[in-house]
């Protein structure tokens, strides 16, 4: 039995081998995450130049990012009605697009000179140079001709180096085994000091020494071929050639990028090795600086070159700058919060019991007592009388029992076992002293006050109640009061869940921000009365226990100004702990349907219906003629759906809500000024599908029945028509099958043909039964034209921005719901010039995640890795690196974490890491400085406030004010009030107001919506929702794709 060949095991081998046995030989993919672009990075940027020479009435900014499949298609189109270029993939292309775009040889030159000048040789080849000084590697021959390989090179590498190119190659006859010199060959000459071979005619054949001693070494010794594709011809003949003959000792090893392909001729080349005696595999790898940090750090294990590696490996993360609002003046306006000053024990108990490993057994041990325990590092804290703690855990005691004082750091986060068990604690005092019932450990409810509902044909008790929460900001404590319902049924039995969870939607949706604020009174009166402050004992009523002291009034936070708005002193307001400032609407770019400069608009489709789309000049300019939709639709509904379709492309001119936002509809060629072609039920483009024998008992079968025959009519519908969308019908009868769920796993019909779609390069968009019959036509057609537009793939409007050298990147987790069942998918969002467009992701496996709270981390290996990806496709976009790079994730960011994002990002200028999540605690209630009362409206979206040195909370969901008319408000959802968005940076130092704008005017570009904004910013949204999506994807590389596709 063959035993499998991995880079694990080709790393033992080289480290047991005699030095200078194994010979390498690199492409251009080695020099990616250094700056260098690879071939068919090269092939599109030289086809770029040629269409935009060829037409230079078009705004370079709609093709900036050339690695996206939507950018290539416009660009391979033109070049294709041209007549006179190679078609796409051909063999030659490289040649022939380099010959075509530079016909000049010092032309070519100097633009290699100037695309290499800047490079930087990053991880792995600095770690190749410590090997190379070692002689791990005697011999290094290159494609390339960036002379990265001396580059890597320390003044302390002191084994000679000898460099063969074009015009030296007669130095290659002193490449022999045993030598102490090393050598690098570099086929195609050197930038610096050759002549260089990259047309057609000048890398068809090698130069005849050099390929002759070249055959040889391959004959004769291991080749580990990395980061070659085989594009040119001269080198592909050299290896054919050297493995026609039987092996004289020699190896290949042929290493691609885990789960990419290998092109045929590659593989062919392979196998043929193998039948002529070789040992040859074809190795995957996780790409060029991975493989040689792991050979290094498994050669190195102690001494100098240990050190170095270490050395090179090893980066401190950089510093942060504290949040703070500088310039600003008072207003006399504020917002009130739910938050009170609370006064905390400054100490516990802590003792070491015998028999308590698990917090199981001790709950159980102080069920019925008036304790409250919990497990830290092995020992138990309590809170309590002294005599019950003793007496609950008597004869089992190890230790004496201590009242241990608390420092700042168990009471930083409301998260911490100690902040836990002080809550628990609290909690049971107030129910004590106010009449009140608890559940769980931080929930008090009303027995006495409640309303009767009917939901699904019972009748329910929705029970007034609160939660509470402990935190800390400004270097006080708070407890916050989050007004809730306790549901149960008439019986006195808790409501079921999703019972529970809809009549809190109900009901507490209308809760709006007086309603919200006259709930907060309530319970502020019965937990304080009208007294200034109370306290509250644990065990309750106890004159010796442990004490905590609640205040009023309330928490208040200054609102500031850039100007000053009055010129009398303001005096600070009881309560005035936070300030905060209201960020403005960012504003979006559309097309130039008036023509001269962009215009922008905060509204995107009012935006859209006056100016038409951002890339309104390629429609113009006869490109891009029309959307092609195709359909995949169940049989029996043919009728309804084309008849609903129709509606798409004519007006809609009533709006039926949200008419402080929504336009009317004007249609799909008024609102994006190009046709939408749209297929009838007998056309080719229009697939039926057969009736499906469903039986809701078995639901699983049923989706996978479903899902079989939609690709199936897929398949079929793109091999016969040429289609932009596949649109797909979901009739109500499938209900029960789109989601198949338990504890374990979940299967969703919207992931699966996502997924399948984006390893085809197909865009689909579902479109469900019930969506037909809603009220609201003018927002689902915008919804539906939207959608079809942008998966076009077209692009409707992008942010304006004044910083384009600024790159966003959010980093999302998919996993199984049984984490033992599967590794991590991550997903990695980039979009450049904080301008939206541009959305590619790369999807690669976690292989050792670090968990806690069921969250996954980064291990420094894998945030490095994560860092390379970004990395290289920054190179991808931009060809360099960005002065600017702001990554967003939904935790913290470990140490590990921060310094493996910083080694892998070495170059950035400015480097930004921020946790963005929804505050689950504090709540503001807005007021209306005009009439000295409570708005009726909640807070205003974008009001940012500081809530300590690294931390503010950003209203992206809020009220909006003049979108339509300058006297009407908006307010998205209209349900209850809103909650911020907690900002933590970890590493950084821009000032806080840009932050927040960043992160608001991200949350407007959900292309997948018609709402003004989603509540999160698109790198957190989009970034998990490919991630969830990726785990279906049957390739784990670090593959790349077009964020359309998963949307």
């Amino acid at each position: 039995m063959d035993m499998p060949f991995d880079q694990e095991a080709l790393i033992r081998s080289i480290s047991v081998s005699p030095r200078g046995k194994y010979v390498l030989l690199l492409g251009a993919g080695a020099s990616a995450s250094s700056g260098i672009p690879t071939s068919s990075q090269c092939i599109w940027e030289w086809k770029r130049e040629i269409y935009l020479s060829g037409n230079p009435h078009l705004s370079p900014s709609l093709l900036a990012d050339v690695s996206l499949p939507s950018v290539q298609d416009k660009i391979q189109k033109w070049l294709d009605q041209q007549r006179t270029f190679p078609p796409a993939n051909d063999p030659q292309e490289y040649s022939y697009y380099i010959e075509h775009a530079y016909p000049k040889q010092d032309d070519r030159r100097a633009l290699f000179e100037r695309r290499f000048s800047g490079a930087v040789p990053q991880a792995g080849y600095q770690l190749l140079a410590i090997l190379q000084n070692s002689l791990y590697f005697q011999s290094i021959w290159t494609t390339n001709f960036d002379g990265l390989v001396k580059q890597a090179r320390k003044p302390h590498h002191t084994r000679p180096l000898k460099e063969i190119g074009l015009d030296t190659s007669f130095r290659v006859q002193d490449l022999r085994a045993g030598d102490e010199c090393v050598y690098v060959v570099c086929l195609h000459g050197d930038y610096r000091y050759d002549r260089l071979q990259n047309t057609e005619a000048e890398t068809n054949a090698l130069d005849t020494t050099l390929r002759e001693r070249f055959i040889d070494q391959v004959r004769r010794q291991p080749l580990i071929i990395i980061g070659y594709g085989g594009r040119d011809e001269s080198v592909m003949k050299a290896l054919e050639t050297a493995v026609n003959e039987k092996a004289q000792g020699g190896e290949l090893y042929w290493c691609m990028l885990r789960d990419n392909q290998i092109s045929p001729r590659a593989a062919a080349l392979v196998e043929k090795a193998k039948s002529n005696g070789y040992e040859a595999h074809i190795v995957p790898i996780d790409g060029f600086d991975n493989f040689f940090v792991r050979l290094a750090r498994f050669i190195y294990r102690s001494g100098p070159e240990a050190a170095e590696v270490e050395g090179l490996l090893s980066a401190e993360a950089p510093e942060r700058s504290p949040f703070a609002l500088v310039g600003f003046h008072p207003d006399d306006d504020w917002i009130k919060s739910n938050g009170y000053p609370i006064e905390l024990p400054r100490d516990l108990f802590q003792l070491e019991v015998d028999g308590i490993t698990s917090w199981k057994e001790l709950r159980e041990a102080v069920a019925c007592a008036p304790i409250v325990a919990g497990l830290l590092k092995g020992k138990v804290l309590a809170i309590g009388e002294l005599e019950k703690i003793t007496e609950v855990f008597n004869g089992r005691i190890k230790s004496k029992v201590e009242r241990v004082p608390l420092d700042e750091r168990d009471l930083f986060s409301s998260d911490t076992v100690v902040v836990s068990l002080l809550l628990q604690a609290l909690q049971q005092s107030v129910a004590q002293a106010a009449g009140l019932e608890p559940k769980g450990k931080a929930v008090l409810w009303d027995r006495a006050k409640y309303q009767t509902v009917p939901h699904g044909g019972r009748r329910y008790r929705a029970y007034e109640a609160v939660r509470l929460s402990l935190n800390r900001a400004k270097g006080m404590h708070f407890l916050n009061l989050i007004p809730s319902l306790h549901v149960t049924g008439e019986d006195g039995a808790e409501a079921p869940a999703d019972t529970a969870k809809e009549l809190k939607r109900q009901i507490l949706g209308r809760q709006w921000n007086k309603n919200y604020d006259d709930a907060l009174e309530a319970w502020r009166t019965r937990f304080l009365g009208s007294l200034g402050s109370k306290s509250f004992s644990y065990p309750p009523g106890s004159q010796n226990g442990f004490v905590f002291k609640l205040s009023q009034p309330p928490v208040l936070a200054r609102i500031l100004l850039r100007t000053q708005s009055s010129r009398r002193a303001l005096t600070n307001k009881p309560g005035e702990v936070f300030q905060a400032v209201t960020l403005a609407e960012p504003q979006l770019v559309f097309g130039s349907a008036r023509g001269g400069v962009r215009p922008k608009d905060v509204h995107p489709l009012r935006g859209l219906v006056n100016d038409g789309p951002y890339d309104l000049e390629l429609t113009q300019a006869g490109f891009t003629r029309e959307v092609r939709l195709g359909v995949v639709c169940p049989q029996g509904h043919e009728h309804t759906l084309s008849r609903y379709l129709s509606n798409l492309t004519v007006a809609h001119p009533s709006v039926e809500t949200k008419s402080e936002y929504l336009v009317a509809y004007p249609g799909f060629q008024q609102a994006y000024r190009i046709p939408l072609r749209m297929p009838n039920p007998t056309d080719k483009e229009w697939r039926s599908l057969p009736k499906l024998n469903l039986h809701e008992s078995d639901c699983l079968s049923g989706q996978r029945e479903i899902a079989g025959a939609i690709i199936r009519q897929i398949d079929s519908l793109v091999e016969v028509a040429s289609i932009d969308v596949v649109l797909v019908f979901v009739p109500t009868a499938w209900r029960a099958f789109e989601i198949v769920e338990d504890e374990k796993m979940r299967l969703d019909l919207h992931d699966f043909l996502k997924a399948y779609g984006a390893q085809k390069g197909l865009r689909t968009q579902l479109l469900r039964e019930d969506t037909l019959q809603k009220r609201h036509q003018c927002e689902v057609l915008w919804w539906l034209a939207q959608a079809i537009y942008v998966k076009s793939p077209r692009t409707p409007f992008v942010l304006n921005t004044d910083d384009p050298d600024t790159v966003f990147v959010g980093i999302g987790y998919g996993y199984p719901r049984a984490l033992e069942e599967g590794g991590v998918v991550l997903g990695c969002c980039h979009m450049y010039d904080a301008t939206g467009q541009g959305l590619r992701y790369q999807l690669s496996r976690i292989h050792d995640p670090v968990w806690r709270n069921r969250n996954p981390y980064l291990k420094k290996d894998d945030a490095i890795q994560v860092g390379l990806q970004a990395r290289q496709l920054f190179y991808e976009t931009y060809q360099r690196l960005p002065r600017r790079v702001v990554i967003h994730k939904r935790t913290p960011f470990l140490k590990s974490e921060r310094e493996g994002l910083t080694q892998a990002l070495q170059g950035v200028s400015e480097l930004e890491m921020l946790t963005i999540e929804f505050e689950d605690a504090w709540r503001f209630i807005a007021y209306n400085k005009w009439r000295n009362c409570t708005d009726l409206f909640p807070v205003k979206r974008g009001t940012l406030l500081v809530a300590g040195p690294n931390q503010c909370l950003l209203w992206v969901h809020g009220s909006v004010r003049g979108l339509i008319e300058n006297n009407k408000t908006y307010y998205q959802g209209k349900s209850r009030i809103p909650a911020p968005l907690k900002v933590t940076r970890f590493v950084g130092h821009a000032p806080v107001e840009q932050i927040g704008s960043e992160i608001l005017g991200l949350s407007k570009m959900n292309w997948n919506s018609c709402d003004l904004y989603s509540p999160m910013p698109a790198t957190l949204e989009s970034s998990s929702a490919i991630a969830r999506v990726g785990q279906l994807l049957s390739r784990f590389g670090p593959e790349t794709y077009d964020y359309r596709l998963f949307i």
